[in-house]
């Protein structure tokens, strides 16, 4: 009885193996989209490469209203990013900055305040498209 069922389960593993590879070989070639390769066959990302948190660096990030804030790298391991957040907020996304002129404090009529010290994930940095900033004393 115990060999009957164990045949049956290792045919059903078998026949199971074999129908997944088989539709692996019959499924069609996706399409290609514009902007891959027509060379090699890879898609190619349109998505900006994240800079890689450089410890003091300012950068420019999205904002939730479409805005821009300016954040300070403290400090950054490979699943976190250490912050401080300015309540500057910028309608454009500035390229330059007068390091002075930042503030924890809400600027501009806008109502997000300012954080001296926030953790991130890796992840919640990059979904914030930081882009460095040049700092003027």
């Amino acid at each position: 009885m115990k060999n009957g069922y164990l045949l049956a389960l290792c045919g059903f593993l078998i026949f199971c193996g074999a129908t997944g590879w088989l539709l692996g070989r019959l499924a069609p070639e996706p399409k290609r989209r514009h902007g891959n390769s027509p060379d090699d066959g890879r898609a190619v990302s349109r998505v900006s490469p994240v800079p890689r948190p450089v410890v003091g660096q300012l950068y420019s990030v999205d904002n939730a209203d479409g805005g821009y804030r300016i954040i300070e790298v403290l400090a950054s391991s490979n699943d976190s990013v250490e912050v401080r957040l300015f309540g500057n907020h910028f309608p454009a996304r500035p390229g330059a900055i007068d390091k002075s002129t930042l503030t924890l404090q809400p600027s501009d009529g806008y109502a997000g305040p300012g954080f001296d010290s926030v953790s991130v994930t890796a992840v919640a940095y990059a979904l914030w498209n930081p882009v460095p900033v040049a700092a003027r004393q």
